[in-house]
């Protein structure tokens, strides 16, 4: 055989090997069905009731005290202990000024705080997938104080 010859061998030998490669390749890829539910990926809700440690970072917007549209940290203030009954989050017990209440969809978990002030409440609403060591990580919006509206992503470690 020439080379001539040798070079088409060579090509057709390297495509039916790269077809026959990557045919089972195609079958271990999970194409995703854009018609299944993210928060359905556990069966039933998720575990999350403990005591709850949030932390996050957000941005202040549209407030009536200029000074307060900035950036800002937050971190709850203790822990909060939290009970789940199926998908109905609650806090085991009371906090004076305080309110927490939400839902817990597969792993998706959605809740609201509400904190008293002597201004306007602080009112947040909180939307997060629970991740595999357990914690959660989201965003949330929300209004207060001055008026302000609120973004950001937070964390809640559950312990």
């Amino acid at each position: 055989m020439n080379n001539r010859n040798i070079t088409p061998w060579i090509a057709a030998f390297f495509a039916l090997a790269l077809s026959v490669a990557c045919e089972p390749l195609n079958d271990l890829v999970d194409e995703p069905d854009i018609n299944e539910d993210p928060c359905q990926s556990a069966n039933g809700p998720a575990p999350v009731d403990g005591i709850w440690v949030i932390t996050g970072n957000g941005q202040r917007t549209e407030c009536s005290n200029d000074d307060l549209n900035n950036d800002f940290s937050l971190a709850s203030n203790g822990n909060l202990v939290v009970k789940q009954d199926d998908d109905t989050l609650s806090l085991n017990g009371t906090i004076d000024g305080f309110s927490f209440t939400g839902t817990v969809d597969g792993i998706c978990v959605n809740f609201t705080t509400i904190e008293e002030t002597n201004g306007p409440d602080l009112s947040y609403s909180w939307s997060g997938k629970v991740n595999s060591d357990g914690s959660i990580t989201g965003t949330f919006t929300g209004t207060g104080p001055s008026d302000c509206a609120s973004n950001g992503s937070f964390t809640a470690i559950v312990q």
